[in-house]
């Protein structure tokens, strides 16, 4: 049972400064418009830094194989969760200007922000090379194809090379030159960009409390008894990746230490940047918004859940 304290100590410790953010945001010790600086610092800076920071490390084969392997499940899950929800879409979902947004909420979680965390904590610093790895086909299509399935009309896409300069795909394609290459970063630029990525943790929380706090009562009185809210959280947190990857655990073809981070990655509440594409290319906000926020609350028990699960596998 002691992983299962470790976890939940740190899931603990990470929404206290996830609530620290909330109750900043809520007094204006951050004032409007410090979520947008916040998240631009933790996108375009900190962020690449702890992904360049954790792939800067000596080749071997066996770290080779490993990301390898990661790649062939974050693949394989990617595909799933977007068949899956076009499919769940047409089933379940009657509104038109969801349509996007619900597809995407069901896709992608805070892999990016969450995700990291969480697995550093659970796992060591050492598993952030695993976890970035994970994520490599996930920055990629966050920025591509979530923005493509909100924007049926083509002329509101902005050009396809921006997609491929999202700092997070970029931060992890020069992880892989550095690890693949034999050189290192020398100490006296990996040491500030180590400083840098420590950052990342902290303030990806200080994020989410910022960004919860902008949800009115108003917007939660409006959906609180939308059975969709309800479906599409326990969909995101519980389902998609429980019935994906928990019978992968009984074929024996992966190691099981590198399918639990999967699953646990997989199963990361849903991504606040879907509410920012809702508010840019039109969706509704006010669901996402919503979901994104009971959805991140529920991974304190959701995450714990599937982590205890794991151990009888």
């Amino acid at each position: 049972m002691e992983p299962m304290y470790v976890l939940s100590f740190q899931l603990f410790a990470l929404y206290v400064i996830a609530f620290i953010g909330f109750f900043c945001a809520k007094k204006q010790l951050l004032p409007t418009g410090s979520e947008n600086i916040l998240s631009n610092l933790l996108l375009y800076v900190t962020l690449p830094c702890l992904i360049i920071n954790s792939l800067n490390i000596p080749f071997s084969y066996a770290q080779a194989f490993t990301a390898f392997t990661m790649l062939i499940l974050s693949v394989y899950y990617l595909i799933m969760a977007i068949v899956l929800s076009r499919f769940l879409n047409k089933k379940l979902n009657k509104v038109a200007d969801r349509n996007g947004v619900f597809q995407n909420l069901l896709i992608f979680g805070n892999q990016g922000f969450i995700g990291m965390a969480i697995i550093s904590a659970l796992f060591g610093a050492d598993a952030l090379f695993i976890a970035t790895v994970f994520n490599l086909i996930y920055f990629l299509l966050i920025w591509s194809y979530a923005i493509m399935i909100m924007t049926p009309n083509d002329t509101a896409r902005p050009p396809f090379t921006t997609f491929l300069k999202n700092p997070g795909f970029l931060a992890t394609f020069t992880g892989f030159v550095l690890f693949i290459v034999p050189f290192q970063i020398p100490s006296l630029i990996a040491s500030p960009i180590q400083m840098l990525g420590d950052m990342t943790i902290p303030l990806s929380m200080l994020v989410i409390g910022v960004s919860l706090s902008s949800i009115t009562a108003d917007q939660l009185r409006s959906l609180i008894r939308e059975p969709l809210l309800y479906l599409t959280v326990m969909l995101r947190n519980l389902i998609l990746p429980g019935i994906l990857f928990i019978p992968l655990f009984f074929l024996s073809i992966f190691p099981q230490e590198l399918l639990v981070i999967a699953l646990l990655l997989a199963a990361m509440p849903c991504a606040h940047t879907i509410t920012i594409y809702a508010i840019k290319y039109g969706g509704d906000t006010n669901f996402s918004s919503t979901v994104v926020l009971l959805s991140t609350f529920m991974t304190i028990i959701t995450i714990p859940a599937l982590y205890f699960l794991t151990t009888f596998l």
